[in-house]
């Protein structure tokens, strides 16, 4: 049985292009002279159907309609066209904050939000201590929520709307906000709701957390269904997009300066453009998701404005913005001496040294021995994870091998 069905379904907004700055202007647009509009279709003939038990991510750049199509599925607002079919018991988080007072403080806000959303008193009664050690604000749940970080906003509606126990579970960037232990209970919590038989949509721009989560994904474009179907070719097809859209303009001057303070920036002369860079692992398949200890290539695939040049190629990894490995193919310059107009150069860590975590790769191709007067620099383009390592240890950022020993004193 699907617990949602939706056939062609579309959602259109009217914005108007000049507001009404006095009541004159007003009742003049309104009765004699309508004010122009512009129509906006945040959602266009999608279809889907999600089975009782499934688990659909949903993923697009931000203004695709993912948020909308939420907000049409909880019945916050109605579809301008088409139909969706909701069976089931629902629960949302939307917005961060949604349902809270902000004069109220966070026990008076569980029992509000839990009212809403369906739960009686007796229930929330039993379930009110889990909520908040759930959302770790023992110390807090007395104060008004108007104090709350955002992160603490988030875990509050989130430990609530889990605890309503719903047929289907909607949920809006809740990974977005919040440390990295409560990212970790909430995706616990998130498969121990698949376990049970729960229905869940996850929008969210954490593909590996779609992925990992989601049976399958939409990808909705400006409204529109691009892809639905497999997690992994529609991660694959979204990444390679994402990446060759950033690929489109040309390469800035080098500027050292600027290289040195922006988080990510395209620069070179231009001579030899990197045109696409590829993840895969060691069995040659294509990933952004690593693990620790095996093996990582990366490539360059390039094309130059001449046949025979000579080329260096850099890599660098960097976490939070800090340089971590950084290697290149100085000491094999023989192998770069003659290369062709277009090829591949492929760099191969093995065994990858890297713990668990996430990663930005930067790439350069440059002229032998001129790192200042390079080709192409893609400084911190390119995202990606390394999997491994104990669950719940502190991961340092290089596992580097090392022998001990001991010895009497004296």
């Amino acid at each position: 049985m699907f617990l949602i069905e939706a056939q062609n379904l579309s959602k259109r907004y009217r914005i108007m292009k000049k507001r009404s700055t006095s009541l004159k202007e007003m009742v003049i647009h309104e009765w004699f002279r309508p004010a122009p509009r512009e129509e906006v279709w945040a959602l266009k003939d999608v279809t889907f159907s999600i089975p009782e038990g499934g688990t659909l991510g949903i993923i697009g750049a931000n203004g695709s309609g993912k948020s909308t199509l939420l907000k049409l599925i909880s019945g916050i607002t109605q579809p301008t066209s088409g139909s969706i079919c909701v069976r089931g018991r629902v629960a949302s988080l939307l917005e961060l904050g949604a349902g809270f007072h902000p004069d109220l403080t966070g026990m008076e806000n569980i029992y509000l939000n839990a009212s809403v959303l369906g739960l009686p008193k007796a229930k929330i009664d039993a379930a009110v201590e889990e909520i908040i050690a759930f959302a770790g604000l023992e110390r807090f749940i007395h104060m008004p929520v108007r104090h709350y970080s955002s992160g603490m906003l988030m875990r509050l509606g989130f430990s609530v709307a889990v605890q309503v126990d719903p047929d289907i579970l909607l949920l809006d960037e809740v990974m977005a906000v919040g440390d990295a232990e409560f990212q970790e209970k909430s995706t616990g919590k998130i498969f121990e709701f698949k376990k049970r038989g729960k229905t869940i949509l996850l929008v969210t721009h954490n593909l590996e957390q779609a992925k990992a989560v989601s049976e399958r994904i939409l990808w909705l474009e400006r409204g529109r269904v691009k892809f639905f179907g497999s997690p992994e070719e529609a991660v694959k097809d979204y990444i390679r997009e994402f990446y060759d859209q950033l690929l489109k303009e040309p390469p800035m001057p080098f500027n050292l300066e600027f290289g040195t303070v922006c988080h990510s920036a395209r620069m070179g002369s231009g001579e030899v453009l990197i045109n696409r860079v590829v993840v895969r692992d060691g069995a040659g398949r294509e990933t952004w998701t690593v693990r620790a200890g095996e093996t990582l290539k990366v490539e360059l695939h390039y094309s130059a404005n001449r046949q025979g040049l000579a080329l260096e190629a850099v890599i660098g990894i960097s976490r939070d913005n800090v340089s971590v490995a950084r290697v290149d193919s100085a000491s094999q310059s023989l192998l770069l001496r003659e290369c062709p107009q277009s090829g591949v150069i492929t760099a191969i860590f093995s065994p990858l040294l890297l713990c668990g975590g996430g990663y930005r790769l930067s790439v350069a191709l440059n002229p032998p021995g001129k790192p200042f007067e390079p080709y192409d620099i893609h400084l911190r383009f390119y995202e990606f994870r390394v999997v491994g390592g104990e669950e719940g240890r502190m991961e340092p950022v290089i596992a580097h091998p090392a022998a001990f020993e001991i010895k009497k004193e004296g």
